[in-house]
């Protein structure tokens, strides 16, 4: 019925948001176009490389339709070309942004012919209400809510918002929404302005800062008389938010409230709000910088209960010796782990320094209901629906914390996301999946402005345990400042805004994945199809004694690129990369090598006998450093006659300085008698793994000479690991964090045995190889992905998940499975363990269900990724999968009708060996046998 009262263009727009939720229960692949990174262009009045000739001040960005909305800083002429595009909307894939304000008069609260009050004007907040935008005017009317309704340029709700005093004329400087209700959860509901629909509106008193007595929220809500006739636009009420409410106070009033306020909206009530309040100068006071608003009370509650609240819980604190505590949220979001327990992530903190400030984030489990802080010593709970069988729909905390030591504080491992200050003072933070992402515009001691991300490791119960450090995303390759950068969860692109100042952001660019920009071209050009393009790629990243690399490789060949540097003190991505000098080699060594290129591409030589190269490391002893390669015909490594790499101090310096003219790639002489899986290192350990069996080998300058007859030892074959082995059984992966190595295998997944050390063991009988049980496994595991290991810097315990792909061709179907490991130097029984995804009560399973078979898988906490080469007519592909459709428990999890919807990038050709992020510069770098496909 609600479709039927729908003019042509609103369905349009409807089945625009709806395209991820529809598009499931259609068959095929739907693709986006491949090309690199580009400008999104607006108003014609904009200076070349500019989208617009004014400043953008506000953004909202749909996650569902991937559109972006952007508002102007400032108000601009009527009859200006500017006007109509003061409030504009770029579509996902559009290369330029449409103007919503091109009408000169207007549908006002069903009065038409008005003038629009819209057009040209500066906003100063803007949301959305499903494909709704929702602003306030900076000029006039600062006090009023407008929304723009859905399919139209010319109609507009408004409502006026008056401050907790009930006086008229005061300033709305923050927006949220609430979209759903208990009672209106339909996706196609939520496209349109539908009752229940809630706008929130921070307010403070005419010409007084938000803190001052008559500061509050207003609460709106969209009503309607009936089912057929349209929504109108109402004000309810402000509840009271001032530097008087006791909310935010703990035993005595505060001292200090300061005009800074964000709002969250949750899509569901409770809103958050985060403030910067000061405690009163008395021993036992105390504040709080986030209270919680319900909407359908419409009341204002304290995050916990005051006694509860010690003299640190990072968004609470109390002075124990009368000196005033300060406690800031400068912003705040939600983050729905792919476990089920939310969390509150806050930008900010107690008592910030001007070292500090804007560069701590933190999180905080929640009780999803009330929003109020869980206690963290209580293990989330599962909720299941059924009677016969009963299935798993929800995990969440649901219990409140009892006493101080059941909150974190500012020192607490799990709560520190980076695991320490960012890159630079926060501009944007947003969440996604399992991961925060933030933006910086100006540089720290050394990293340079740009997209960073931090992605949460889950211990068994599917409690967060740590972060990983900050790292680069969005593979943007120069220093520029950037504002804001929503994420495409369904493309895993990019939009960025840059501009001088926060006041001067004119230019929105959106990253595109492609092979013919940036590395991705110059890698096609090495790698070309009739080589079978890139069937190799590892990165390292920088550290302080080495340079930022990534290695290539290929059919007898390899290439080494510098894939970062230092600019005014600073750490970039490699510039010009495309242009870049190359110094090349084709008799495998390194002649008349003088460190003048940031790419090496050597060939020739040892690397003949080789055949496909298809995995590099670097493996350490205390004095030199080796890069290794390994091939269908064995391994090799890059040395001097004496077996000498290059010097760990000083290093691995810019353009590959440290390497000498001397080196040479020599093989190493073992016999594998199989092709060469894939190697790895762990300091002076190589480990290598071929089709059927693990070997260890010790790096030395002895073990690598020239005539050396290195000491392999062998550590696993696959026909003692399991009697269900066969002739035609494979090793297929390894992961290794000494003292575990886990070992996948066609036949199931396996790890050393309890108190055994892969770094010692001199036999695969020492290991006490024992299998790790898979619920409901097809059998082979193919590939492990894995996030860390992360060092818990208040104990010796070394963090690390891993994703498994467990894939069968025989079926044609594909699981992921999740193990979390806690590793203390010592390996038993719970050291590593599956992560506590279920489909029905008790029974632990797989966390995904691909459906159709996948060869390669990667993840950054936000997207799944998987690929699949050539099948009969399919040319070779990835499917990126976002959040919402594996966000534990998902009820495709049992189906596959997900993977028809999922957008593809067709890479073309045969074949697709994965996909990395570039440590360097964030991109997902995608190899195949066309060459490089990058996203940046």
């Amino acid at each position: 019925m609600i479709f039927s009262l729908l003019n042509a263009s609103t369905v349009t727009m409807i089945n625009k948001y709806l395209r991820h939720v529809l598009l499931i229960s259609i068959s095929g692949m739907h693709l986006f176009c491949v090309h690199g990174s580009s400008l999104i262009t607006g108003d014609p009045a904009a200076p070349a490389g500019m989208s617009f000739s004014f400043p953008i001040g506000t953004h909202a960005y749909n996650t569902n339709s991937g559109a972006l909305y952007v508002g102007s800083a400032v108000t601009v002429a009527d009859q200006s070309v500017a006007a109509p595009f003061t409030l504009s909307v770029a579509e996902f894939n559009g290369a330029q942004f449409s103007p919503l304000l091109t009408a000169t008069t207007a549908t006002i609260n069903n009065v038409e012919n008005q003038p629009n009050i819209l057009r040209g004007q500066g906003f100063g907040s803007l949301a959305l209400l499903g494909l709704n935008p929702v602003v306030t005017r900076i000029d006039e009317q600062q006090d009023t809510v407008y929304i723009l309704k859905l399919g139209s340029t010319t109609t507009l709700l408004s409502t006026p918002n008056k401050d907790a005093n009930g006086d008229a004329g005061g300033t709305i400087v923050a927006l949220a929404t609430v979209e759903r209700t208990p009672s209106n959860s339909d996706e196609r509901a939520v496209a349109l302005l539908s009752p229940g629909m809630m706008i929130f509106t921070a307010i403070a008193p005419a010409s007084q800062p938000f803190g001052t007595v008559g500061s509050g929220i207003g609460i709106n809500v969209c009503t309607a008389t009936s089912a057929t006739t349209p929504c109108e636009l109402a004000f309810l009420t402000t509840v009271p938010l001032n530097h008087t409410s006791p909310q935010l106070a703990i035993n005595q009033p505060l001292s200090n409230m300061a005009p800074e306020v964000t709002l969250c909206s949750t899509k569901i009530t409770p809103i958050f709000v985060g403030v910067s309040t000061t405690s009163a100068a008395i021993a036992g006071a105390g504040s709080y910088s986030v209270a919680i608003l319900v909407g359908a009370t419409q009341k204002i509650y304290s995050i916990a209960a005051n006694n509860v609240i010690g003299n640190d819980a990072i968004i609470a604190a109390r002075t124990a010796t009368g000196i005033p505590v300060t406690t800031t949220a400068h912003a705040i979001c939600i983050l729905r782990s792919t476990t089920g327990p939310e969390y509150l992530i806050v930008v900010g903190g107690i008592n910030e320094t001007p070292l500090t400030q804007k560069r701590l984030v933190y999180a905080l489990p929640i009780i999803s209901n009330s929003g109020q802080l869980a206690n963290i010593n209580a293990p989330p709970v599962t909720i299941y629906q059924g009677t016969t069988q009963q299935f798993a729909i929800r995990r969440s905390f649901e219990i409140p914390p009892q006493t101080t030591d059941d909150l974190y504080t500012s020192m607490s491992t799990p709560a520190i996301v980076g695991g320490g200050m960012s890159p630079g003072p926060i501009t944007q933070i947003i969440t996604s999946g399992d991961t925060v992402f933030i933006t910086t515009a100006t540089a720290d001691t050394e990293d340079a402005p740009g997209i960073w991300y931090s992605q949460a490791l889950f211990n068994a119960s599917g409690v967060i345990q740590c972060w990983t450090s900050w790292r680069r995303a969005g593979g943007t390759d120069s220093a520029i400042p950037l504002f804001f950068a929503p994420l495409d969860e369904h493309s895993a692109n990019f939009w960025f805004a840059t501009g001088t100042s926060s006041s001067t952001i004119s230019t929105i660019q959106r990253t595109g994945w492609s092979n013919t920009t940036g590395i991705a071209s110059r890698m096609s050009q090495q790698f070309q199809a009739s080589i079978y393009g890139v069937q190799g790629i590892n990165d390292f990243p920088r550290t302080a004694s080495m340079i930022g690399v990534t290695a290539y490789s290929g059919l007898h060949k390899i290439v080494l690129v510098q894939s970062n540097t230092i600019s005014d003190g600073l750490i970039i991505p490699q510039p010009d990369i495309a242009t870049a000098p190359i110094y090349t080699q084709t008799d495998g060594s390194l002649r008349d090598f003088t460190a003048n290129a940031p790419i090496i591409s050597l060939s020739g030589g040892a690397l003949d006998t080789l055949g496909a190269l298809i995995s590099t490391t670097i493996v350490e002893d205390e004095t030199y450093g080796w890069f290794v390669v390994g091939g269908s015909g064995g391994i090799a490594v890059l040395a001097s006659p004496d077996g000498t790499g290059w010097l760990l101090n000083p290093g691995l310096g810019e353009n590959f300085a440290g390497l000498q003219s001397n080196m040479t790639w020599r093989c190493i002489p073992f016999e594998p008698n199989n092709p060469i899986r894939t190697i790895t290192a762990d300091g002076a350990h190589l480990y290598v793994l071929t089709t059927k069996s693990l070997f260890r080998i010790t790096a030395s300058p002895t073990q690598f000479s020239v005539n050396a007859e290195p000491l392999v030892v062998t550590l696993a074959t696959i026909d003692t690991l399991d009697p269900r082995a066969t002739p035609y059984s494979n090793c297929t992966d390894i992961y290794i964090a000494e003292p575990l190595c886990i070992l996948a295998t066609s036949i199931g997944l396996f790890r050393n045995g309890n108190n055994t050390h892969i770094e010692t063991a001199n036999s695969p009988e020492s290991l006490s190889w024992t299998p790790i049980q898979l619920p409901n496994s097809l059998g082979p595991v193919t590939q492990l992905f894995s996030i860390g290991p992360v060092q818990d810097p208040s104990s010796s315990t070394q963090y690390t998940n891993i994703y498994l792909l467990n894939a069968y061709t025989g079926l044609s179907q594909a699981y992921i499975y999740r193990l979390s490991i806690n590793s203390h130097g010592v390996i038993q029984t719970n050291t590593v363990q599956l992560f506590p995804d279920q489909i029905t009560k008790n029974q632990l399973s797989f966390f995904f269900n691909i459906g159709n078979y996948r060869n390669r898988m990667a993840t950054d906490g936000a997207i799944l990724a998987f690929s699949r080469s050539r099948y009969g007519d399919t040319a070779a592909y990835l499917q990126i999968i976002p959040p919402q459709w594996h966000n534990w428990p998902f009820p495709f999890n049992t189906t596959v009708g997900i993977v028809a919807a999922a957008r593809s990038v067709i890479m073309g050709g045969n074949s697709i060996y994965g996909m990395i992020r570039s440590s360097a510069s964030g991109a997902w770098l995608a190899p195949g046998d066309r060459g490089l496909m990058s996203n940046e």
